[in-house]
């Protein structure tokens, strides 16, 4: 199978423009686009006030390899322990394609370094170690051109977040449009009767269950899609 690569401003875009057609059906298209109705009346919400200009990437996804423990490679959506914790934060995923670490080129010469210049000559205790690293990484940060900044330091390109970071996790709220199941220790949720795999990084999490047509189901953890199946999950969770 082919895929075709689209752009997220693009994509937001042509939601908007869909959304604002008469007689638009919102939910289903969030569910064509993949989105949860709250982040497609949150696009509808920022193009009214900004236009185009205000469906431009703001961008809260850290770029993030496929190994632990950002992902679990074979789990759903490769979901992880901190992943799930980054969501319930408002922060998705974004993962380089598996085998390709020039995606993240400045991550991975960094851990080259680290290697060559730390790892190779360990000194002979953990806290004379942590205190050679600090020195490297104060060197690193503030001394060290980088050809990725075009010769700066990444103090000199560094700026302060305007989102600050708070420890409180704001409850989430599905709708009266969504089912809501709080998956248990192994993984599972009861539906209909039975335990149905979902995730094990999930576990403890409350999760929302949209029915579709009655015959189909979009899963969702908070505002993240987590994958579709029929109502009976005769089917593995997967994209649709």
């Amino acid at each position: 199978m082919t895929w075709k690569r689209v752009e997220p401003m693009e994509e937001r875009c042509r939601f908007v423009l869909l959304a604002r057609e008469p007689r638009a059906n919102i939910a289903a298209l969030c569910r064509e686009f993949t989105v949860s109705r709250k982040t497609g009346y949150k696009w509808l919400k920022r193009f009214a006030q900004g236009g185009l200009s205000g469906l431009e990437e703001r961008s809260r996804r850290p770029l993030s390899c496929n190994g632990s423990p950002f992902c679990a490679y074979l789990g759903l959506r490769g979901l992880s322990g901190l992943s799930v914790w980054w969501i319930k934060h408002g922060i998705h995923p974004n993962r380089i394609p598996p085998g390709s670490p020039q995606y993240n080129g400045g991550h991975e010469r960094m851990h080259r370094d680290i290697k060559a210049e730390l790892q190779k000559s360990p000194a002979k205790n953990l806290r004379l170690q942590q205190e050679i690293f600090d020195i490297w990484r104060t060197e690193f940060n503030t001394a060290r051109p980088h050809r990725a900044l075009k010769m700066a330091t990444p103090s000199e390109r560094y700026c302060v977040s305007e989102r600050r970071y708070t420890q409180e996790i704001v409850p989430y709220d599905y709708g009266d449009g969504m089912q809501t199941r709080t998956v248990g220790k192994r993984g599972s949720i009861w539906w209909r009767g039975k335990e149905r795999f979902v995730s094990n990084a999930l576990s403890k999490e409350q999760i929302g269950i949209e029915i579709r047509d009655g015959m189909m189901l979009s899963l969702w953890f908070r505002d993240f899609y987590l994958g579709a199946t029929d109502v009976d999950f005769t089917h593995p969770l997967g994209g649709g």
